[in-house]
């Protein structure tokens, strides 16, 4: 059942990201966000952004969880925009850990970090998956298609970083399709119920059913999210 708004969201959205495509502006432009400064493409994604709207349906859950996070794990940091909100929110002994596979988008996160000074996060190359060595994965940088991204395990890499996630941890999951490899890679990791927000990509329907068998409550705040924990 389709949330109240979304066709017209929807529709807001194309007509707002044409008009911006059409703004004799560069592809990359530096905006400034509630959490801090960030280097961005030309994108509808530059509006929210700046006024503090991406996410809105989950921006609550999101804030309250990481004030009290332990642990912060960011799949799918992209350029950084929950990166720089967990810097200003979670506590200072809390672990910010970050995973983002795409080389561009990497080092436009690399350097959105160093335009803020932030320098207490764990930054990885890597596709969190079900299983180890190299994998294909989809690029989040608008225009292209596939990279080929080494793939590694959550459970394997906390393990390896001797660190134990528990309730108050918070996992964000945003991969473009691949959800559901990651929770696969991350089966010890699931059973101390960590908190998670997955935003929905065709194809990942069976998540639900995945998270159930951990015994984790669900919620979907719109089509777009899944919201789970204890």
């Amino acid at each position: 059942m389709p949330i109240l708004g979304y066709t017209k969201f929807n529709f807001l959205y194309k007509f707002i990201s044409r008009f911006i495509d059409l703004l004799p502006l560069p592809n990359w432009i530096t905006v400034e966000t509630p959490y801090g400064v960030m280097l961005m493409p030309k994108s509808f994604r530059i509006i929210t952004s700046k006024f503090g709207l991406v996410e809105s349906e989950v921006k609550e859950f999101v804030r309250e969880a990481m004030k009290e996070a332990d642990i912060f794990i960011d799949v799918g940091g992209g350029y950084g925009y929950y990166t720089l909100m967990a810097s200003k929110l979670v506590k200072r002994e809390a672990v910010v850990m970050v995973f983002e596979p795409d080389p561009l988008a990497f080092a436009v996160l690399q350097a959105n970090l160093s335009i803020n000074n932030i320098s207490r996060v764990k930054l990885y190359q890597v596709a969190l998956s079900d299983s180890e060595g190299l994998i294909e994965i989809s690029k989040c940088t608008p225009g292209a298609n596939k990279v080929i991204a080494n793939g590694a395990r959550l459970d394997s890499i906390l393990k390896s970083e001797h660190l134990n996630v528990s309730r108050k941890t918070l996992i964000k999951i945003d991969v473009e399709g691949a959800a559901v490899s990651v929770l696969k890679g991350a089966t010890e990791t699931l059973k101390q119920k960590p908190k998670l927000v997955v935003e929905l990509h065709s194809g990942e329907e069976n998540i639900e059913s995945l998270l159930k068998n951990y015994d984790y409550t669900i919620e979907h705040p719109s089509n777009y999210f899944l919201i789970a924990y204890e």
